[in-house]
């Protein structure tokens, strides 16, 4: 077991990321592009909502007064970086529900590519998985 914990930790954001999908089946992209568009609708949002927790890592508590009450402190941005790229894949994922209901979307297989690059370059993949079992169940 301590092997198989040793791999996974040497792997790269992209390679843990295939490795998730593929526990959703034998090719977890051949699963997301076989979505239909509300499903595939109900991911992104998912994903969307997800990112609003994620984003949530990147406060930081300052404090704005003397006291060390907790009325003494207000929440801040303390990593911007996090923020940014969050605020960036949140607007991508909302443009790519206005189009899917437009039916004038991005092939399906360009946006799921996305969702996979997008969520490994971040090492959340697992977020894609989790949402996938989501909206299956």
């Amino acid at each position: 077991m301590k092997d198989r914990h040793r791999k996974i930790a040497e792997q790269t954001p992209p390679e843990r990321a295939i490795e998730r999908l593929r526990r959703m089946g034998n090719d977890g992209f051949t699963q997301l592009t076989a979505l239909s568009d509300e499903q595939l609708i109900d991911l992104i949002l998912a994903l969307s909502w997800e990112l609003t927790i994620v984003g949530r890592e990147s406060y930081a508590r300052e404090q704005v007064g003397d006291d060390a009450s907790d009325d003494s402190f207000t929440l801040v941005i303390g990593d911007d970086a996090l923020m940014i790229n969050v605020n960036e894949v949140q607007h991508r994922l909302v443009q790519h529900v206005k189009y899917l209901r437009r039916k004038e979307s991005y092939p399906k297989e360009d946006i799921v590519r996305y969702l996979i690059s997008t969520f490994a370059e971040t090492d959340r993949s697992y977020l894609v998985e989790k949402c996938y079992l989501n909206i299956k169940s």
